[in-house]
């Protein structure tokens, strides 16, 4: 049972912030019918509501957090590509469909390898490459076989090309924040906790500068206030978004990285599904061949290291007998 509640709130908690992601981006709100046009305040709001959360567990804790151990520029790094790659993710919603922008979000596994391999000078194994080509490989057949644009986006080459370059700023910059950030845990020897307390503390001051530079806070809240289907849906992508942090948390914690790789990538393929059927959108047969390449590696590559995994612990027998 406790198995069931952690990947089943895991997976719903993830399909609910996507689909209202979705939801808020291509649905026309308000009596004039008008689009949400403002992906910073939407972040502000996600990152306010989680920044209060991270700094309440961290102060609930009896050693108070470790935000003192990590040089705070890495705060603000980590922050700002977190900050940048989300816009994006937004953004892209505005040209591109929800299910190619989940098939492309699979495909941030070759910006991570290049990315720690030239910045900290990690090595990985050829089958790592081999997968991340095999689903950059899927994610093209998904381009080339039909429809990609958003249904607020008119059709054409303009809008794929727009969405996809949108969607290569988001895999960049939200490679770069994971390679960071496995930096700082790995180095600096932080928890999850302190890092998240303290890279959404830095998140909602930058969201909160870009709102009063740019201006239209008052009228994204105003906006969203007129419509409480909008207001409902804002709630819900924040609430799932922090849900969702307790859920992986959990997840990992007491079933390893292996039932939760596993979680996520039938959390991607429930989330394609869903988007199709609740905004009525058809894939061709090339489509669903692409998808079925791209989620088949992601799947090869849970079973590979599990049997890496266990590899290494038939080799430690020997050493550990008496």
């Amino acid at each position: 049972l406790h198995f069931l509640f952690c990947t089943g709130g895991l997976t719903t908690s993830l399909i609910v912030y996507g689909v209202m992601q979705e939801r808020i981006m291509t649905t026309a709100w308000g009596p004039r019918g008008e689009y949400f046009s403002n992906t910073m305040f939407l972040i502000w709001c996600n990152r306010t509501l989680t920044c209060a959360l991270a700094w309440g567990l961290s102060r609930a804790r009896r050693d108070g957090g470790a935000h003192g151990a990590l040089p705070r520029r890495w705060y603000v790094a980590v922050a700002l590509c977190n900050t940048l790659s989300t816009s994006c993710q937004y953004e892209a919603l505005k040209w591109v469909s929800f299910p190619m922008q989940t098939l492309a979000k699979t495909s941030k596994m070759l910006p991570v390898l290049l990315l720690g391999s030239a910045l900290f000078g990690k090595r990985y194994k050829a089958v790592d490459y081999a997968v991340a080509l095999t689903v950059v490989a899927g994610c093209t057949l998904f381009t080339a076989t039909g429809e990609v644009h958003s249904s607020r986006a008119p059709p054409g080459a303009l809008s794929a090309v727009t969405g996809l370059l949108l969607m290569a700023l988001y895999m960049g910059f939200d490679g770069l924040t994971s390679t960071v950030q496995e930096h700082i845990l790995g180095k600096y020897g932080l928890d999850t906790v302190s890092l998240v307390a303290g890279t959404t503390l830095c998140s909602t001051l930058i969201t909160s500068a870009s709102l009063w530079l740019r201006g239209g806070a008052s009228d994204s809240m105003m906006f969203v206030l007129q419509d409480p289907k909008c207001l409902f849906s804002v709630a819900a992508v924040s609430a799932a978004a922090i849900t969702s942090q307790f859920f992986i948390a959990a997840t990992i914690k007491q079933y390893g990285a292996l039932v939760f790789a596993t979680t996520m990538t039938t959390r991607q393929i429930f989330s394609v599904v869903l988007s199709c059927v609740l905004f009525r959108r058809a894939l061709s047969p090339g489509q669903v061949a692409g998808i079925a390449v791209a989620f088949g590696a992601l799947y090869f590559k849970t079973a590979w290291k599990h049997r890496e995994r266990l590899a290494q612990l038939v080799k430690m027998k020997p050493m550990l007998a008496p």
